[in-house]
C-alpha cells in the first residue's frame, strides 16, 4: 500500500466498500488495480474486509452504465485478496 507514495502511517487493516475499478473490464480506470490473477493483491499480511452491494451491476437504463459492473467490481477485488480476507454481500 505503500509503494506510490510513503507514508508514516501504520496501516493494521484495509476495508473496500463496494469497490470499483473502471466501466468495464478493459476499460479500468488508470492505473487499473484489478490483475485478474487470483490472490495477486501484496498487501504485506493486512487483513482486508470487502463489502459489496447487490444492486451495483444492474443498470438504471439503457444510457446509463451499471455503478459497479461484473468484472471490476466487488467479487473481483475479493478475488484478488489473500489470506486474512472477508467478503460481504448486502442486498
Amino acid at each position: 500500500l505503500k509503494k506510490l507514495i510513503p507514508s508514516p502511517l501504520t496501516i493494521s487493516a484495509l476495508i473496500g466498500i463496494d469497490p470499483v475499478d473502471g466501466m468495464d473490464k478493459g476499460k479500468q480506470t488508470p492505473p487499473a488495480v484489478l490483475s485478474y490473477i487470483p490472490r495477486s493483491f501484496d498487501l504485506d499480511g493486512i487483513p482486508t474486509l470487502v463489502i459489496g452491494s447487490g444492486l451495483g451491476e444492474v443498470k438504471r437504463n439503457a444510457f446509463f452504465p451499471a455503478c459497479a459492473p461484473k468484472g471490476v467490481n466487488h467479487e473481483n477485488f475479493y478475488d484478488e485478496c489473500r489470506d486474512q480476507s472477508w467478503y460481504f454481500l448486502v442486498k
